[in-house]
């Protein structure tokens, strides 16, 4: 077998891009879509037919090195709606009570959540989607963050869960909780009570409205239970959140990302605006601008 200097020196690019980034062996062949196995045979200069994955590997490298220059988006900053989560997080966690965060999509909410995690170890997040929108998916879920064997009657992981819980100190933050129905959310209900911990469930408009249930006598045990709520909307940001979030920009570049933080679009948009335009080497008004109709974003 003859090893050529392009197999060196992609075996030295591997090698490199490992140490640079932390990147572990079987991360890196997980990547390329191959076995650790055959990754390890390349980098000993041992695999049968390497130049089948010079292209891969060529590839691999050249997008990573494109993702470590490519622009960031901001981050995390304690913005007015921010804030207004986190500190309903904090009094649930304090208190050991149920709290409720709802309103517009991309206003923050869950980067509010990823800080808090941060921040408090001890809090467990579990982020629903339609595919766990049942009782036993969110017990699923919290058993999986909590580190309890899954699999089994939701009976026995309830219990468990809740052994895991009482006198710990924890909080339970649900993220994109209008996914849930009315008896996953009295099961959630029912844990944070019997455990004694804090429960905040964060979503859009249609969790809120589901628990209120419109005055129906079965949603009142749930509903009472709600000791802090907090409607998020995208219409109150305020202009004093895009300096602390765009604090190098000029006040009429800022004042038009407030006007898309205000819309739908929200933050996000907002972001997403910034972030392809400095990608696009122009972060001027004009280049924003440009960026949002191309983004096919009004503001």
């Amino acid at each position: 077998m003859v090893v050529t200097n392009e197999w060196l020196e992609l075996i030295q690019a591997i090698k490199d891009h490992m140490e640079k980034t932390g990147m572990s062996q079987s991360g890196v062949a997980r990547a390329l879509g191959i076995s650790p196995a055959a990754l390890s045979q390349f980098l000993k200069e041992t695999y049968p037919s390497p130049h089948k994955l010079f292209g891969k590997i060529r590839a691999f490298l050249t997008v990573d090195e494109a993702r470590e220059v490519a622009p960031q988006k901001p981050d995390f900053v304690h913005t007015s709606q921010s804030q207004a989560v986190l500190d309903i997080i904090t009094y649930c966690h304090v208190a050991n009570v149920l709290g409720i965060v709802y309103g517009d999509a991309g206003i923050g909410k869950t980067e509010a959540i990823r800080e808090y995690a941060r921040n408090h170890p001890e809090a467990v997040v579990i982020t629903m989607s339609p595919a766990f929108g049942t009782t036993k998916g969110v017990t699923e879920k919290l058993a999986k963050a909590l580190k309890v064997q899954e699999g089994r009657s939701i009976r026995r992981m309830y219990e468990e869960i809740n052994e895991k819980l009482v006198e710990s100190g924890r909080v339970i933050i649900v993220d994109e909780a209008q996914h849930l129905p009315l008896k996953a959310l009295d099961h959630l209900r029912s844990i944070a009570d019997e455990s004694g911990v804090g429960l905040v469930l964060i979503g859009n408009e249609e969790v809120y409205t589901r628990m209120t249930g419109r005055g129906e006598a079965a949603f009142a045990q749930l509903f009472s239970r709600i000791s802090m709520r907090k409607n998020v909307r995208t219409e109150l940001t305020q202009p004093e959140d895009m300096e602390l979030l765009f604090p190098h920009l000029q006040e009429e570049e800022r004042n038009f990302l407030l006007r898309i933080s205000r819309s739908k679009y929200g933050i996000r948009g907002a972001v997403n605006v910034y972030v392809n335009s400095a990608a696009n080497q122009n972060v001027k008004l004009q280049g924003l601008m440009d960026m949002a109709r191309y983004m096919g974003i009004g503001a």
